[in-house]
């Protein structure tokens, strides 16, 4: 059942994310509109990490746990989606960015599945590592907890996992949204 749920997460965050831009998109000033929904972003992402701490290392995590960290998972890879939305303004609107956004999110599984299922989970597995929950920039991430935490349990390890989380999927969605933005001038252009 777990694993049917991974699955239906970036369905959930593609909703959250429309949802967000449709409000967003009220505002007029496009720098407000980018630092409100990355701030939102990076207080999410703390706030799990700090919600994870409640946690018992050794055992299986209390349902409510279980729910609140899906939950923030869902609205950490929404505001993801959301943060780099400016570049579709002008280009798509309604269910053409509608639809720009779940091509992201569905994209984006890949990610949510390296930060869910790690081999330090497993029995006899390493220790745990950045690299492995955030695909991209994890490398770079792993160096910071070396030196500020002691692995996997520890808040700072913690933290950065979903901050790696939020900064790659709205990477990963900037590049998607650039490549769009262009296939569609390009065409408007050419045809």
């Amino acid at each position: 059942m777990s694993f049917f749920i991974v699955f239906l997460l970036p369905f959930f965050s593609w909703g959250c994310a429309v949802l967000f831009d449709r409000g967003l998109s009220r505002l007029s000033s496009r720098v407000i509109r980018f630092s409100a929904v990355f701030i939102f972003g990076v207080f999410l992402a703390t706030l799990a990490a700090i919600v994870a701490g409640f946690g018992d290392p050794g055992g299986p995590a209390p349902v409510a746990l279980t729910v609140a960290m899906f939950l923030f998972i869902v609205l950490i890879t929404a505001t993801a989606l959301v943060t780099p939305a400016l570049l579709l303004d002008g280009v798509f609107s309604g269910m053409g960015r509608a639809q720009v956004m779940l091509a992201s999110a569905v994209i984006s599984l890949y990610f949510i599945v390296a930060f869910l299922v790690n081999p330090d989970i497993w029995a006899g597995g390493p220790e745990p590592l950045l690299s492995d929950r955030v695909p991209l920039f994890g490398w770079c991430l792993n160096a910071f907890s070396s030196q500020l935490s002691n692995g996997g349990a520890d808040p700072v390890f913690t933290l950065l996992a979903y901050l790696g989380l939020f900064i790659e999927i709205a990477f990963v969605s900037t590049v998607i949204f650039l490549l769009v933005r262009w296939g569609k001038k390009k065409i408007q252009k050419d045809g």
